[in-house]
């Protein structure tokens, strides 16, 4: 179950991106219709598993409808809510493999970062509570892109527009953290990549 997960969060990761590329091309050639996106063959993932895992996101109108090319699938009006609902359920889903930092984690009921018997409180609904959520959903030390990052909060958080509020964002959680928790630079960033510093 955990293999079909991962696959399916690799597809459903993968289709986002696709629409994201299709809604910021002007005048391309292969997303210039983001009502039809192209999804290239992933080589690990089994032709039968794409197939099973498309008709899942089908059923579950996540996209409209899918075709079969010879090297990819043509993805027929894609909905951006529906596609991360099902990631943020696959991110959360508890076949996942614990880890040394599974004892650190974001409830996003109250918007608090717990470790242990401490929490540290962010603003809730603000940039800082959604970058959390963005870090916090895949595996601890999953690097996310900046500009994903920013692709992902501007869905939730229109405030969130650009790489220097996230940025600034995560230095303010970082101070929070280190107040509240006592942990030091929970949030890397290099290269333009953010993510969770793995917690002893």
């Amino acid at each position: 179950m955990k293999m079909k997960n991962d696959a399916k969060l690799e597809i459903v990761n993968a289709i986002l991106g696709k629409f994201v590329a299709a809604n910021e091309t002007v005048g391309g050639v292969i997303y210039s219709d983001p009502k039809k996106i192209i999804l290239d063959f992933i080589p690990h993932i089994s032709s039968g598993n794409h197939l099973a895992i498309l008709k899942e996101l089908k059923n579950a109108n996540a996209i409209k409808d899918f075709e079969s090319g010879e090297d990819c699938f043509y993805i027929l009006k894609p909905s951006k809510s529906k596609l991360y609902e099902i990631k943020q359920s696959l991110s959360f889903a508890p076949t996942q493999k614990p880890t040394d930092a599974a004892e650190l984690r974001f409830d996003l009921n109250n918007g608090k970062i717990l470790w242990g018997e401490k929490e540290c409180e962010l603003p809730f609904k603000k940039i800082e509570y959604y970058i959390a959520k963005a870090l916090f959903e895949p595996p601890p030390e999953t690097k996310i892109k900046e500009n994903d990052l920013v692709t992902y909060l501007d869905s939730e958080a229109c405030e969130a527009d650009s790489p220097s509020r996230i940025y600034d964002g995560t230095r303010r959680i970082n101070q929070r953290v280190l107040k509240d928790l006592g942990i030091k630079n929970l949030i890397l960033y290099k290269a333009a990549n953010y993510w969770i510093r793995k917690t002893e």
